[in-house]
């Protein structure tokens, strides 16, 4: 067999790489076949051979337009609220909230539609292999029939905007096959030439989630839908060409065959109506299209390939060898499952979620939402939507310290524009300044509260456990340009919020109240289930963490100084942690019952993870109290979703705990991770025993990424936990706070030798278990000074590199 027929060679089948996902059979569902992705344009590819479908998405592509969801009624009833709250008549004041101070459902995310692709002549093959390059972002598909070996080949370009799929044999005139397109969507398809096909439809104007039961699940109103289109043209070597009646492309004989496809909408704006000032799709698509057909298949994919490496190379890993990997790998989490060990699928799951990361959230595209960019469904698990109490941040968890800061962005442009709506629905809702925002946005930045129950509409700290992505991404970067001009405004303004939003307790101590953890609920004294109370220690901890993130931000810019007492006095004046009796952190500011020991949410420990309020090392009672929280959760079966597993790989990886971080990663991918290793999450409904939900392949890989390099608390540590199963390993290219990239290499579960390159001029603090024997900087010895606890600092110069031996 040839090497290649495209410009990528396709592995041979059991040829190991371990940076490719592989496969010996056609995808027979959704969450077995391979993703691509541009940040904004996502495909899904089945492998067939004898008919291929490519899936499709596009990032802006939602149900609704922009609607006024605020409710002047929850103003009017707040104060009735607080005293049924603070007279411990919480199930009362529960029913209150959700008679008068919710608001209604959110819009979903819409699939754009298919490409598809019937092939005569493949009836028989043999040798089938079907793959996805992480290094490449290069989906392919090789088999071979007594005709000749094909080989398609299929990625989508950031550079260039289109999907392209090329079509080859090894031998001339063999391929012939019929293009078309349709989608889940209304709409009509029209071949504008013989080269192009379009497909034009309509989203809908509104969509109830797939959870409500609703006669009017979707509906069509005029002047309430947005309009899309799929533009493809196809380029063609040798046969013939021709459209049928049925508004296909036919090709016959050809010897090789090229599709650039590409799709876009009418979305012109958050705030602006698509149906009455939104854009023709039309034009976008015909602006990429004429663009990317002057250009070679070489040379787009030349253009990707290097775009697409100069992220995702930047970070290397080994975690040792691994006899399973020149498996398939749906064998692979087979073998996993059974109780074999394969260090190295656990690095193929780390950079498929920087792959994922890099696919699906790009600078000026949209926000990576529950699914990413990839979705199937009109009416998707949880609308597809952006879900703030956990899942949209956890989605850029790894962004920074993983080495892809860039691909944080996308959050930060929504958070501006949620601002807009959260400053409205802070003044109609609650008379409050700043912004606010609720547990669900959308594309048109929904920052009220959503309709069905309190324990997850009503959590008016969305905007604030946002607000920490921010000062991450200025953490780790130590860039002044985007603390002064983007993060500081959201982060001051949402402190607005939480001044009006704290009330005094009868302690003098300043609460939240109405109060909810997120989708939890406890027993009330009435003995019955009740998420609304006072004070949660998730509401605390977060409007604490943005409190000190505020006062450093005008330290670093040096401005706003009578804001910084004012924040100094009120966080001085919140509620602290509370021990409960089991020696738990406690969720609630009462030591209440639990209605679900093992819940999925663990809100209450956000000081550990991803906050970073509760040190092991400075504060080892309120560390052991997280211990036993998660100890607790563990016996009561939590960590049952994805996601749910991955906050407790990043929490246990805090505690220093190696063995149990191990435990939740090895547990995600063998009970919670579908063939293609997309994060899975239990069924919503009998048609499903699993659905997919991506922000467990983030939180699993930021976790992983913790096990190894910790850097908050201003000090980097080395091999903070760090399993048994990896005694010896590599990583390269990782992230600390303060602007310092960090490569680690260990042996028999100790640091052999690492490399720390800062950013700055700084000093530059090291913990790590034993003593370290030098620090250099080329040839140069480094002077460092032994502190307390195993730390250790040494000047580090901007641009400069130090080696670090124990």
């Amino acid at each position: 067999m040839p090497d290649k027929v495209g410009v990528e060679a396709v592995s041979e089948p059991g040829q190991a790489n371990p940076l490719v996902l592989w496969y010996e059979e056609p995808a027979k569902v959704w969450t077995e076949a391979l993703p691509l992705g541009n940040g904004r344009l996502g495909g899904i590819v089945y492998g067939g051979a004898d008919a291929e479908q490519i899936q499709l998405n596009e990032d802006t592509l939602w149900s609704g337009i922009p609607r006024d969801k605020n409710n002047p009624e929850a103003s009017q009833h707040l104060e009735q609220v607080r005293k049924l709250v603070t007279a411990g008549k919480f199930s009362e004041a529960e029913k209150l909230v959700e008679a008068h101070m919710l608001g209604t459902w959110n819009e979903s995310y819409q699939p754009l539609g298919n490409l598809n692709l019937h092939f005569k002549g493949v009836d028989q093959y043999t040798n089938y292999r079907r793959e996805l390059n992480l290094d490449s972002g290069l989906a392919a598909t090789k088999f071979e029939t007594p005709a000749g070996v094909f080989t398609r080949e299929a990625f989508i370009s950031a550079v260039d905007q289109v999907l392209v799929v090329n079509l080859g044999c090894d031998k001339p005139g063999q391929i012939s096959v019929n293009i078309s397109l349709d989608s889940p969507l209304p709409g009509s398809v029209e071949a504008k030439s013989g080269q192009r096909l379009t497909y034009r439809g309509k989203a809908p104007s509104h969509v109830e989630p797939n959870y409500v039961n609703s006669s009017q699940s979707v509906t069509f109103a005029e002047g309430e839908s947005m309009e899309f289109e799929i533009q493809l043209e196809v380029f063609v070597e040798g046969g013939q060409q021709l459209v049928t009646s049925s508004n296909e492309l036919v090709i016959e004989n050809a010897d090789n065959v090229r599709i650039h496809l590409t799709g876009a909408t009418g979305f012109a704006g958050f705030d602006k109506n698509p149906a009455t000032d939104g854009k023709d799709p039309a034009l976008d698509c015909e602006k990429w299209l004429d663009a990317a057909g002057g250009s070679s298949y070489e040379e787009l994919f030349s253009r990707h390939a290097s775009d697409h490496r100069q992220l995702f190379r930047r970070v290397s890993l080994d975690l040792g060898t691994s006899d399973a990997v020149s498996l398939p790998t749906n064998k692979r989490l087979a073998r996993l499952q059974s109780g074999e060990e394969d260090a190295q699928l656990f690095v193929l799951y780390f950079q498929y979620a920087r792959y994922l990361t890099i696919a699906s959230s790009r600078p000026g595209t949209q926000a990576t939402n529950l699914q990413g960019i990839w979705n199937d469904r009109v009416r998707p698990p949880w609308s597809s939507n952006y879900t703030i109490n956990i899942n949209a941040q956890m989605n850029y968890w790894p962004t920074e310290i993983c080495n892809l800061s860039e691909c944080h962005l996308p959050l930060f442009d929504m958070m501006e524009e949620l601002q807009v709506n959260g400053r409205k629905t802070a003044q109609v809702n609650y008379n409050s300044r700043g912004w606010v925002a609720h547990h669900n946005a959308d594309l048109w930045r929904q920052s009220a509260p959503a309709g069905g129950s309190a324990m997850w509409a009503f959590w008016p700290m969305g905007g604030v456990w946002l607000c920490q992505n921010l000062w991450e991404h200025y953490a780790f970067s130590l860039d002044r340009d985007f603390l002064s001009s983007r993060a500081y405004p959201l982060m001051k303004d949402a402190a607005l919020f939480c001044l009006d939003w704290l009330v005094k307790d009868e302690h003098g101590n300043l609460v939240t109240n109405p109060s909810t953890s997120p989708e939890n609920r406890f027993i009330t004294p009435e003995g019955k289930p009740c998420s609304v109370s006072v004070g949660t220690t998730a509401d605390l901890v977060m409007i604490k963490e943005l409190f000190n993130s505020c006062i450093e931000a005008c330290r670093a810019l040096d401005t706003d100084p009578e804001f910084r007492v004012e924040l100094e006095a009120a966080q001085a004046r919140i509620k602290p942690f509370r021990i409960g009796r089991f020696g738990q952190l406690q969720e609630w500011s009462q030591d209440f019952e639990e209605y679900e020991p093992g819940h999925r949410h663990v809100s209450h420990l956000w000081g550990l993870y991803p906050g970073t309020q509760i040190n092991r090392a400075a504060q080892p009672d309120l560390a052991e109290a997280c211990q036993k929280s998660l100890e607790r959760r563990k016996a009561h079966g939590g960590g049952h979703t994805g996601w749910s597993s991955a906050w407790l790989i990043n929490l246990w990886a805090r505690l220093g705990q190696g063995e149990q971080a191990y435990y939740y990663l090895d547990s995600l991918l063998k009970h919670l991770t579908y063939p293609n290793l997309f994060d899975a999450h239990p069924a919503l409904s009998d048609r499903d025993d699993l659905v997919f939900q991506i922000d467990g392949n983030f939180g699993g890989a930021a976790g992983l990424a913790e096990m190894l390099v910790q850097s908050q608390n201003d000090e980097i540590e080395l091999l903070p936990a760090l399993p048994k199963a990896w005694p010896a390993g590599k990583v390269t290219g990782l992230k600390a706070r303060g602007g310092y990239v960090v490569d680690l290499a260990w042996e028999n579960g100790a640091v052999s030798e690492a490399q720390v390159t800062s950013s700055f001029d700084q000093t530059c603090r090291i913990r790590y278990t034993s003593d370290l024997k030098e620090v250099c900087s080329g040839t140069d010895q480094v002077k460092i000074e032994k502190l307390a606890g195993n730390v250790f600092e040494f000047p580090a110069a901007a641009g400069k590199t130090y080696t670090i031996r124990s």
